[in-house]
């Protein structure tokens, strides 16, 4: 059973998401949407089986992440396929807005939107995409809830016949330390669905565990450190009885203890897929990308290990995708 991750399927909607992963010397604490770093990510190289698939390069006004151009193809050349510019309303990111490259023209096709903030945390986030003619075709929303400066609650809208309907929801639970301990998925007639459980070690996540409606186990995540860092995150299966081991990934570092590489690795080795990352000297705001726009149907509540957090100096879950105002 191949499995693609997140970290190559979605690079063609919103390719920031890839971006925000992967920040490096991080010195700043949690509550910090935007902590200081000595390096800022310039460009990721995205690969299947050792070639050349897509390129993100990023732009910068000062330190404010301001375009994001993807290309495809394995040429010297690679074709200018899509970018992302970012716009900002009294000095925080409020809107970013994806153009696809058709018949050498750019055409609108979606548009993300934050309509709330509690202090620095969004609280409502609109998603609109858009057809050729520039007709809205689809719309959903998050409504996100805090409790304790950590999200508590997730509500999931869609636009339908001109109003909003709830259609799903996840509830976080936490343990006297602050950790992520579950997360419950609401179906959209409030049945209960999918649960993920968390088992800490040392103060890092060790193990996530998906749970089906029935009670049942259904896959695992289970995670590595080295020096403080991930060093590997291995996907399970559960079948006859037994885990099986769908795919792998191992995360490189430099000298600066920025990601140089992810590659992730299929059972039996059956498939390769790989992000290269490239760096310039500078600050940026990855970190308050990841807080406004991360949620992308998996963000807020899955956490994966982002490979540049410390276990130690970071008390967060380290977690691709996992913003720093989630868990303390």
């Amino acid at each position: 059973m191949k499995r693609i991750k997140p970290l190559f399927t979605r690079i063609l909607l919103f390719g920031i998401i890839m971006i925000v992963n992967a920040s490096c010397d991080k010195k700043s604490s949690n509550n910090d949407p935007a902590p200081s770093s000595s390096y800022r990510i310039s460009e990721i190289n995205f690969y299947e089986d050792d070639t050349l698939m897509q390129k993100s390069v990023v732009s910068y006004n000062g330190n404010q992440i301001t375009e994001i151009l993807g290309y495809m193809g394995n040429t010297k050349t690679p074709t200018l396929y899509y970018k992302e510019n970012l716009e900002y309303a009294a000095g925080k990111i409020n809107k970013m807005i994806v153009y696809m490259m058709e018949n050498n023209v750019w055409r609108n096709y979606s548009q993300l939107e934050v309509k709330s903030f509690s202090g620095s945390k969004p609280t409502e986030v609109i998603y609109t995409y858009y057809d050729t003619t520039g007709t809205v075709t689809w719309q959903y929303k998050y409504i996100y809830v805090f409790s304790n400066d950590r999200i508590s609650e997730t509500t999931f809208y869609l636009f339908e016949n001109g109003a909003w309907i709830s259609s799903g929801k996840k509830v976080y639970n936490y343990n006297d330390t602050g950790q992520l301990i579950t997360q419950q998925e609401y179906d959209s007639d409030g049945f209960p669905a999918y649960k993920s459980a968390f088992t800490w070690v040392g103060g890092v996540v060790a193990e996530k565990i998906r749970i089906r409606p029935d009670g049942t186990t259904s896959s695992k995540y289970v995670y590595e450190y080295s020096n403080s860092l991930t060093s590997k995150e291995s996907y399970y299966y559960w079948k006859n009885n037994n885990w099986d081991l769908q795919e792998y990934t191992m995360f490189l570092y430099n000298s600066n203890n920025c990601i140089s590489e992810e590659r992730s690795v299929g059972a039996s080795n059956s498939h390769t897929s790989n992000a290269v990352y490239t760096y310039q000297s500078g600050t940026g705001n990855y970190r308050e990308l990841a807080c406004v726009f991360g949620e992308y149907n998996f963000w807020p509540g899955d956490p994966q290990p982002l490979p540049t957090k410390s276990a130690s100096g970071d008390k967060s879950i380290p977690g691709k995708l996992f913003p720093s105002f989630i868990v303390h």
